[in-house]
């Protein structure tokens, strides 16, 4: 690197500084400009001018400083919960109903799923939602015998049994959102009653889910779907008005007697149910007893 000098070596006082940028040739004694490296990518960045007047070589740069797209979480690509809802329920109407259907897949797991359950013997089918693993993130429905929508949730407050009775639906969360997944699905409600209406000779019937820990049970009785959640005490249904007498409830009947039929791992009698808080400490059997026998009382008198 060549170092320039005023001729008396003082002038000043002040020593030049030399340029970074523009390297001695050693050809002809002359300065050649540095050529451009070229970048990974294949193309070549101009050298940035450290002495030039606008600003310190600003213009040059700022191709670099571009700030980069912001990663797009997998919690905001799914939207919301509602939206959750109608994707997962839209591929199973136009499947029920025989028509073509697509749906989303990746590495990240779902949480909404939607699931059509039935009897071979008969066409009577129900689609059951799950969005987690409470009490309060399941619901059941179905197209009753008079072509009304009924839904059995935890959070619905109507009698779907009531309702059975006649063509009106449910009034609830899901019963909404189905009714706009049919909407955009083009799913018409005469295809829907003919494919997966509740039939008037339908059997009382069964299906067992294995939710992680947690044994559900999807029952169909007296032409009235629920679903019965098994817990390390108790079994419960989540329909309204049958969640206080639990032996008295026909959907709790029907679960526990399929349930004997079952294997541990399809969720039978013997499958380990884990519940926060019931873990029972093991003592050591070399402890010392509670209480002393006879013999013991009058050691050390």
């Amino acid at each position: 690197m060549a170092v320039s000098l005023p001729p008396s070596g003082f002038g000043d006082g002040a020593l030049a500084v030399p340029r970074l940028d523009v390297p001695v040739g050693r050809i002809g004694g002359e300065a050649t400009p540095r050529r451009p490296r070229a970048s990974a990518g294949g193309t070549c960045t101009p050298p940035v001018d450290l002495y030039d007047d606008d600003g310190g070589g600003a213009d040059d740069a700022r191709g670099l400083s571009a700030p980069k797209p912001r990663r797009v979480l997998a919690s905001e690509r799914a939207g919301s919960l509602e939206e959750q809802i109608q994707a997962a329920i839209i591929p199973r109407l136009r499947g029920a109903v025989g028509w073509p259907s697509s749906s989303a897949f990746g590495k990240d797991p779902a949480r909404v799923t939607a699931t059509i359950i039935g009897q071979s013997a008969s066409r009577s089918r129900a689609v059951v939602l799950r969005y987690g693993a409470q009490q309060n993130a399941a619901a059941i429905l179905w197209v009753s015998a008079r072509g009304g929508l009924l839904c059995s949730c935890f959070g619905g407050t109507q009698d779907a049994m009531l309702l059975s009775t006649s063509s009106r639906t449910t009034d609830c969360m899901h019963t909404k959102i189905f009714i706009k997944a049919m909407e955009a699905g083009d799913v018409s409600t005469s295809a829907l009653r003919t494919r997966i209406a509740l039939r008037a000779n339908a059997a009382d019937f069964s299906v067992p889910r294995v939710v992680g820990s947690t044994l559900v049970m999807c029952v169909l009785w007296r032409k009235f779907f629920s679903a019965v959640m098994f817990t390390s005490k108790k079994a419960t249904c989540i329909a309204p008005g049958f969640r206080s007498f639990a032996r008295r409830c026909g959907h709790v009947r029907v679960a526990l007697q399929d349930r004997e039929g079952l294997e541990p791992e399809e969720g039978g009698a013997g499958m380990t149910i884990y519940v926060p808080g019931t873990a029972k400490v093991k003592r050591d059997k070399s402890a010392r007893p509670r209480f002393f026998t006879s013999e013991e009382e009058d050691v050390g008198l």
